[in-house]
């Protein structure tokens, strides 16, 4: 893979790991440059100098700007505005007449826990943008690719609803306990199109937790307050999500990767 590598603590004299064990550098591929771990390095490569059992500082967590909705950033026609709960139920009749092959913008304001954003089931056909101001994102039953898609498609579910980290669990399917929370086969992608993904997807929870469980398996990013994971998640980050409408103009690059170990519940720190 080129370029260099390096396994960091962000406690003092990594006094986190005394026995060297939770760095470790396995490699497969090809790194190049320097690499540095409080660990051990081992595997084919890397072909770099090395720099085993040394300790560094894990560099300082980044945010990203707070996503804004506004109407006039997307194109004429495709936005559908809802209050809930007086729009519940006309909302939930759109979803349902359009779930094999959802797209659009959706801007849902209020809600709560009782009256969630259901997603469940449905099948992306398109450019898809659901924003919720006060309720959660609920998909227990998952979220796939319409059939037969031959176009890329990016997707964007934000939701500001502030569930506690504490009561979220991995069950999924709990939209009073999670900000967004998926349920069976959360996979947004279709073999159909060459290459075998084709929608990009961006999880923006900042005031509360995502939650997945069983068979999680997308392009993209999430943000959010916590993440929650159970059986079998796989995300690759998606260069596509680096400008999303609502952010701004800035162009996200990746600067750092830092690995998160499974902490508490409420935890928000890496």
């Amino acid at each position: 893979m080129g370029e260099w590598a390096k396994a960091s603590s962000s406690t003092p004299g990594c006094a986190d790991d005394p026995s060297h064990g939770a760095y470790e550098v396995q490699n497969g591929g090809s790194i190049t440059g320097t690499v540095t771990t409080w660990g051990t390095i081992s595997g084919s490569g890397p072909s770099g100098t090395h720099y085993p059992l040394t300790c560094t500082g894990a560099g300082a967590p980044k945010t990203i700007p707070s996503f804004s909705f506004n109407v006039a950033n997307y194109p004429a026609g495709t936005v559908h505005q809802y209050t809930f709960p007086a729009d519940y139920t006309t909302f939930n009749t759109y979803i349902s007449t359009h779930k094999n092959n959802l797209s659009g913008v959706f801007y849902i304001e209020w809600g709560s826990g009782s009256k969630p954003v259901d997603l469940g089931g449905v099948s992306v056909g398109g450019d898809l943008t659901v924003v919720a101001t006060n309720a959660p994102i609920d998909a227990s039953a998952g979220i796939r690719a319409a059939s037969g898609g031959t176009t890329y498609k990016l997707g964007v579910l934000a939701s500001f609803y502030a569930a506690p980290a504490t009561t979220c669990t991995t069950n999924g399917g709990n939209p009073s306990d999670c900000a967004i929370g998926f349920k069976n086969n959360f996979a947004p992608i279709d073999g159909s199109v060459t290459g075998g993904d084709n929608t990009a997807v961006v999880l923006y929870a900042p005031n509360g937790p995502v939650a997945f469980k069983n068979n999680a398996d997308f392009l993209g990013a999430v943000y959010a307050n916590n993440i929650q994971v159970k059986n079998n998640m796989n995300v690759i980050y998606d260069p596509r999500v680096d400008q999303i409408v609502g952010f701004g103009t800035v162009t996200l690059d990746i600067d750092l990767w830092l690995e998160c170990r499974p902490g508490a519940l409420s935890d928000t720190t890496c």
